[in-house]
């Protein structure tokens, strides 16, 4: 289809036309032009010679939209009108071309909307049911399902306000009728559309109403079902909702159908639409409130679904609103998706950007600098800000195409975690299904990638908690290491109850938000194309042009009084290869900086890579001030010296339970009331007793389980090993031991070396801690 444009100045054709026509395509950089509403569209690219009928003109490429081309009038000549029959005549290249234009279809009765000329079968089914697109008459009839309000306890009279509006036209109606209710609310005006909109304001009366239980459809779900479908009709109920008492100043009126404004009213009517339409939901139609979808994989199937639902509502004296409705379509609005015949793509006209986490990649990442706005230091508008928002514009407005899922195969979660925010994505190796997207936490911002992206995986099969539970599904995860079930802050602990494999997959092999971010090819030379700019460079040559002892160097070498390894190079002076730097350069710190940062290692590594660029005079010296100064290696670094020697060595013991070490391990998860345990080794044997304590504890219940336990079995030992816990330190604990002739030898707590000497109780340690955790 072609349109002529009286004010365009060239030739125009889609991008996708062009590409379905297959013309020669050749590149035109530099073009931007001018649309309709103020824009500037890149125009890259031109078809030389595409063919209009029976004569050939270029054409540049550009997304049109509803055309696929645009003919500038100043191209075709002199033209003959007669806009009566919608006919031009003009001569192109010695020939008469005739164009005859589309005349517009008039306007169906009822306002509907459908695909193309109106099937002659759907346009006589909709003249059957004609009284279901009429304005209701009275009441409907009584139904065993009405709305209720329920009251809390001792709730009183709600207050009330005065509005001046007559109500003779909704008493005619019979809509509503004088009342003596105690409860009434403030009835208000709102102007919709350019007409005045009668309201009730029930915020009181709904802070008092006990809310109803029912489960509201999830519209995400419902779209689910939709795969296969070749034909859609929507339906739009009219007056779901209708605007319980209320004030006016001629007196008290009720309603006498169910008002929009209440609490409850929204779970009212879906239960209503369940049951008036309770064969029929997930088989052949959705109801989703007031708003019906009727798919069918057929014509003929669809004339009879159609058919079905357009039955049971006349039976049930529920009535359309012809404007809003819409039939026999290969591709429908309905709830902020824009549904075809084959895929689901997401429009952004369609919702608010709190929907399209579904449908664009990393939006809640995006959003961070917005929603940082809204904090208590105050609204400061930044460059920011104005970044994310322009970015949170070009995710909406560009977001790639969804597929319906196919629950016969295996589905696949993977996800990133860069920057502000998590990103997943669910697909089934052949197209996106869904994206999630959410806002690092603070807490999580610090932690290491892969465990970011644990978490964000977490995160994203709960989120897809329907598609998922009950089938088998891939983890595809950017590193080796698989996710253990056991550890308790593993991501297999989390989703324990799913059925999931691990695979790996290469970074280079992830190339899922690299194709959903790929430019179309008649787009590629508008991208901008950047390198990594170092600016010591920079300073070093200005360094060497300003007066000093660099540039006397650098004269030297360029003179030849400087032999090699000295040569210079743009600027710069090299000895062997190697940047020279002095030891008097501003220059200096930053590059020792440099080499040391990048990973905060040792003198030997960092003067390994320090030499592998530069050339400094007394390098290992100056590494060596400069690691030692280093805060960072300072505050996180340890020093690795070898071993200290044995101060106060124990002698070896000649028998079984002689001598032996106690110690304590606490905060465990509590088993029938026990939270600690005292082990106690024999330090000959290495046997050892486990006996598990309350906790707090004190020194007096410690030595009667040690009795119990030790002494009754094995006697009383001749020296006992522990560490300076507070009920080993007691007056009573040491008291009691000298009563019975026992000596305490006191440890440092926590340390393996000590403890490895004197007691050899933390190997045991170490293989029962993790036991009550499990």
């Amino acid at each position: 289809m072609a349109l002529l444009d009286f004010g365009s100045t060239h030739n125009f054709i889609h991008d996708e036309a062009a590409r379905a026509a297959r013309l020669p395509i050749q590149p035109r950089p530099g073009m931007r032009v001018t649309v309709a509403n103020g824009d500037h569209v890149a125009a890259g690219v031109m078809c030389h010679q595409g063919g209009v009928r029976v004569f050939d003109i270029d054409l540049y490429a550009l997304p049109l939209g509803c055309f696929d081309k645009i003919l500038g009038v100043h191209t075709l000549g002199p033209i003959l009108w007669d806009f009566a029959k919608h006919i031009m005549c003009l001569v192109r290249d010695g020939q008469q071309v005739t164009w005859t234009g589309l005349n517009t279809t008039p306007a169906a009765p009822m306002a509907c909307v459908m695909d193309g000329h109106p099937d002659p079968h759907m346009a006589a089914l909709l003249e059957e049911f004609a009284i279901l697109f009429e304005a209701p008459q009275g009441l409907p009839p009584a139904r065993h399902l009405s709305h209720r309000i329920r009251l809390e306890p001792g709730v009183g009279a709600v207050a009330k306000d005065e509005l001046e509006r007559h109500c003779d036209e909704m008493l005619c109606l019979g809509v509503i009728r004088p009342s003596s209710s105690a409860f009434f609310s403030p009835a208000l005006l709102i102007k919709k559309d350019g007409a005045w909109r009668f309201c009730v304001d029930y915020r009181a009366l709904n802070t008092k109403t006990i809310k109803d239980e029912f489960p509201i459809p999830v519209v995400e779900e419902l779209l689910d079902k939709l795969r296969g479908a070749m034909f859609f009709t929507k339906l739009d109920m009219r007056f779901g909702y209708h605007q319980t008492a209320f004030r006016t100043h001629q007196g008290l009126f009720k309603f006498l159908l169910m008002s929009f404004g209440l609490t409850n009213a929204p779970t009212t009517f879906q239960a209503l639409m369940n049951d008036v339409l309770m064969p029929f939901p997930r088989r052949f139609m959705l109801v989703f409130f007031d708003d019906i979808l009727i798919y069918s994989s057929s014509w003929s199937e669809h004339l009879r679904h159609v058919r079905l639902v357009l039955q049971t509502l006349q039976a049930h004296q529920l009535r359309l609103k012809g404007s809003k409705c819409e039939f026999g379509l290969s591709e429908v609005a309905y709830q902020g998706h824009v549904i075809s015949n084959d895929e689901s793509p997401g429009r952004p006209r369609l919702a608010l950007t709190g929907f399209y986490p579904r449908v664009a990649w990393l939006l809640g990442a995006l959003a961070v600098p917005l929603t940082a706005l809204f904090k208590r230091d105050g609204f400061t508008w930044s460059e920011a800000a104005a970044s994310g928002f322009e970015a949170l514009q070009r995710a909406i407005t560009t977001a790639p195409v969804l597929q319906l899922p196919d629950f016969d195969r295996d589905f696949v979660v993977e996800c990133d975690a860069s920057g502000p925010g998590f990103g997943a994505v669910l697909h089934q190796g052949t197209g996106v299904m869904a994206f999630f997207s959410k806002p690092i936490a603070p807490r999580h911002a610090k932690l290491a990638a892969y465990e970011r992206e644990l978490i964000g995986l977490v995160l994203a099969v709960r989120h897809w908690r329907p598609y998922l539970w009950g089938r088998r599904f891939i983890f595809a995860l950017p590193f080796r290491s698989s996710p253990s079930h056991n550890s308790p802050t593993s991501v297999g602990q989390q989703v324990l109850s799913f059925d999931f494999t691990v695979e790996y997959k290469a970074g280079s092999a992830n190339v899922v938000a690299n194709a959903l971010s790929r430019r179309d090819e008649l787009s590629a030379q508008n991208m901008a194309i950047s390198s990594p700019h170092f600016s010591l460079f920079d300073d070093l040559c200005r360094e060497t042009e300003d007066p000093g002892e660099l540039q006397s160097l650098w004269d030297a070498v360029a003179r030849g009084e400087k032999s090699a390894p000295w040569t210079v190079s743009d600027g710069l002076v090299l000895f062997g290869g190697r940047l020279f730097i002095p030891a008097f350069s501003p220059l200096l710190q930053e590059v020792l900086r440099m080499a040391h940062g990048m990973g905060h290692e040792g003198v030997q590594k960092t003067l390994h890579r320090l030499r592998a660029d530069f050339h400094i005079v007394n390098d290992k010296r100056t590494v060596q001030e400069f690691v030692r100064a280093c805060e960072t290696c300072q505050r996180n670094k340890i020093e690795h010296l070898q071993p200290a020697g044995l101060l106060q060595p124990l002698e070896v013991p000649l028998a079984v339970w002689t001598d032996i070490a106690m110690d304590f391990i606490e905060a465990l998860r509590r088993v029938h009331g026990k939270t600690v345990i005292l082990t106690v080794v024999d330090r000959f044997s290495k046997y050892a007793h486990f006996i598990l304590l309350s906790h707090p504890y004190t020194a007096a219940l410690v030595a009667r389980a040690f009795f119990n336990d030790i002494v009754r079995l094995h006697g009383i030992p001749a020296s006992i090993v522990c560490d300076r816990d507070p009920v080993f330190t007691s007056a009573f604990w040491k008291e009691l031991f000298h009563l019975v002739g026992a000596k305490l030898n006191l440890t440092s707590a926590f340390h393996p070396p000590v403890r490895r000497a004197v007691g050899g109780h933390e190997p045991h340690h170490r293989h029962v801690s993790p036991l009550p955790h499990r």
